[in-house]
């Protein structure tokens, strides 16, 4: 088998390691250590100094000196020295458990672990402390979430719980107990407790064990550094994006010249990313549901003139302010532009159609509002055709009867006064149902408030009293009949408008997100 020659960037590295002057060790150095590279070579030498970026090696051959990335290295024994030194991402051997998300009214999501539930609360274990919700501000159920015990149990929680599950005091004991604090990023007890495996039995896993005690020992001295980096971890988990931030910038001033300030970087750029991912989906929630919230409120309190000026005007921009106020119980670094913004900015490919209907105040529209995207009857552009029956020439003369009573109600809505159309639809508009307002106020806003894509083909149903048709046929022998099915009206008979619909016979329903 060849073995394959280094890249580039690699070759140029080593080349000038090798012109680098010799070194020649006055005292005892680094163990010589041989690295794999990534390209399959090998090269023996020391390593002198290391960070959470790369190392410095001095070749054996020639005395050389280089720096060298981490991912240069052969993957395996990357992972390895940085686990040594204690260069490892944290959040990936953390120890996991299953918690409870819960949601408040105000849109905030609190996660703990339910430990007790009253009548009026639930009790919640959140970072070493108990949290009492009341009952009425909980949005829904709890849905199970999976998040690093530290969230729930602090270290000194944590490792009274395992010195409890583990009670033996020989070397195996010892060892277990010493991988769990090491999981649960507990590096000082993690190290006393391989320590005693050593002190126990020395032949007890002895490749893993030194390699434990030189990457804890590491990790020990740096634990500091590490669980300040590890609470930007847990910040984040709880979605408390401003202080996560914060903490990850202000760690180069309080650690000067640490080898981990690198590490520091990328958790900030963690949070950004995650922070802009959740409220790019937390804002489109928002709107819909703050919409659906503020139409309701408008159809207890307001007359539908009333109605019809708060659409108009004000309903906008109440609605980006009251997502403005939850996103920022979340993060102080947008302003309502750049939440409108981000609201924009949604992919709307990727969602799904919501629904709204103005339901039997359809005709509040006005005829060409409520008709407009209405697919023209298949039956009436095929033309007049001669009736082959007795029962279609009925239907026909029926029809020709409805449609002159039409036309005749539409002069008269013509020739009254708009107090009197007013009156009319204020009149409707009382006895509307309070579902019905609310649902007709969200379609109204989804459709022309400018903030919501709307399909172009809108859904329409027959009013369920009259059929689609507009009028009755009231029979003055006591049946109200419809005119969908072509039945022969008994007796003496008068046409009138549908109250229900108010002469329009159709239902108006849109699809929007």
């Amino acid at each position: 088998m060849t073995r394959m020659n280094p890249t580039p960037a690699l070759a140029a590295l080593l080349f000038f390691a090798s012109l680098a002057p010799r070194v020649q060790a006055q005292e005892p150095g680094p163990d010589v250590v041989m690295l794999q590279l990534r390209d399959g070579a090998f090269r023996f030498g020391t390593i002198q100094a290391h960070d959470a970026e790369g190392f410095q090696f001095t070749r054996l051959d020639n005395g050389g000196v280089a720096r060298l990335p981490w991912s240069m290295l052969d993957p395996r024994q990357s992972d390895e020295l940085r686990r040594r030194f204690g260069y490892v991402d944290l959040a990936g051997e953390e120890i996991t458990m299953m918690a409870d998300k819960l949601a408040t009214i105000e849109g905030k999501e609190l996660i703990g672990l339910i430990i007790d539930r009253t009548p009026t609360e639930i009790v919640l274990k959140v970072a070493g402390s108990t949290l009492a919700l009341p009952k009425d501000r909980v949005a829904g159920a709890s849905v199970p979430i999976e998040v690093p015990v530290r969230l729930i149990y602090t270290r000194d929680e944590l490792y009274a719980r395992e010195l409890a599950a583990v009670p033996g005091n020989d070397a195996a004991s010892h060892y277990e107990i010493a991988k769990y604090c090491e999981n649960v990023l507990d590096f000082v007890h993690a190290a006393e407790h391989y320590q005693q495996v050593r002190a126990l039995d020395p032949k007890f896993q002895a490749d893993d064990l030194q390699a434990a005690l030189v990457r804890t020992a590491e990790k020990a001295k740096n634990a500091e550094q590490l669980e300040y980096l590890s609470e930007v971890d847990s910040l984040l988990a709880r979605r408390q994006y401003d202080e996560a931030l914060a903490r990850a910038d202000a760690f180069a001033e309080r650690f000067p010249g640490s080898p981990f300030a690198g590490e520091a970087k990328k958790k900030h750029d963690r949070v950004l990313k995650s922070r802009d991912v959740y409220l790019a989906d937390y804002v489109r929630v928002r709107f819909l549901e703050l919409a659906g919230r503020l139409a309701r409120n408008a159809s207890t309190k307001f007359s539908y003139e009333q109605v019809i000026g708060y659409l108009e005007g004000q309903m906008k921009a109440d609605l980006l302010a009251a997502v403005a106020k939850d996103v920022q119980s979340l993060t102080q670094q947008l302003d309502p532009d750049a939440i409108h913004k981000l609201f924009l900015m949604r992919d709307k490919k990727k969602l799904r159609w919501e629904r709204a209907s103005y339901g039997m105040g359809t005709w509040l529209l006005g005829k060409e509002r409520a008709l407009k995207g209405e697919q023209p009857d298949a039956q009436q552009d095929g033309g007049a055709q001669k009736p082959q029956s007795a029962l279609d020439k009925q239907r026909a003369a029926l029809n020709d009867q409805i449609q002159r009573f039409l036309q005749n109600r539409e002069m008269v809505q013509k020739a009254k006064s708009a107090g009197e159309q007013s009156e009319d639809r204020e009149a409707f508009w009382r006895e509307f149902s309070s579902t019905g307002r609310s649902q007709w106020i969200l379609a109204y806003f989804a459709e022309y408030g400018g903030e919501f894509e709307v399909s172009p083909k809108p859904l329409f149903d027959n009013c369920r009293e009259c059929g689609g048709t507009g009028v009755r046929v009231v029979s003055l022998a006591g049946a109200n009949v419809s005119q969908t099915q072509g039945n022969k009206p008994s007796g003496v008979e008068q046409k009138v408008n549908c109250e229900t619909c108010n002469g329009l016979g159709r239902v108006r329903r849109i699809s929007f997100r």
